[in-house]
């Protein structure tokens, strides 16, 4: 099972849940008849998908078979929409899924290892990677002015991050 979305709260008063999806996964959540809602400490629910549709601000709207109140719908903020993995489409070269980057060792071009991939989400320009390692944990943003390869078989993230990048931290 991987994460296609994250719950950010309840919406309306018949149990719906208002999601945010993890990178492309709108088109994947459209598809899906069984989610799987995975807590923060590990809990899981599975249910039957009744409807996803279009909600306010970009978000979407999910309803799940059983779900039918807001007061149980609230219980599910903060949880994890999860997917099988063969439910994924197959993605063109060089795109990925954000579970794929996590865990990478980030490394610079000349073999500095920099840190591992702690987390990846969309900043609206760009998708960028939580970064932790002995520096702290900082920002990298998975542009190809800053990318030189990603190797998810090799379990590396080959970087060449730009002046004050990595120094910085957050």
């Amino acid at each position: 099972m991987v994460p296609v979305a994250r719950v950010r709260r309840a919406h309306g008063v018949r149990g719906e849940l208002r999601v945010e999806a993890l990178g492309d996964a709108p088109d994947v959540l459209r598809t899906l008849q069984q989610v799987t809602l995975r807590s923060p400490d590990g809990q899981e629910r599975r249910w039957n998908v009744q409807v996803v549709r279009s909600g306010p601000g970009g978000s979407l709207l999910l309803r799940l078979e059983g779900l039918d109140d807001r007061t149980a719908a609230e219980a599910f903020k903060g949880w994890d929409v999860q997917a099988p993995k063969d439910a994924l489409p197959d993605l063109d070269e060089g795109e990925y899924w954000y579970f794929q980057l996590q865990g990478l060792t980030v490394v610079r071009r000349d073999g500095e290892v920099l840190g591992e991939v702690v987390g990846v989400f969309n900043a609206g320009a760009s998708d960028v990677a939580t970064v932790r390692g002995v520096r702290g944990e900082w920002m990298l943003p998975i542009v190809d002015e800053v990318i030189v390869e990603i190797d998810v078989d090799g379990g590396r993230l080959i970087v060449d991050p730009l002046p004050g990048l990595v120094e910085g931290g957050v």
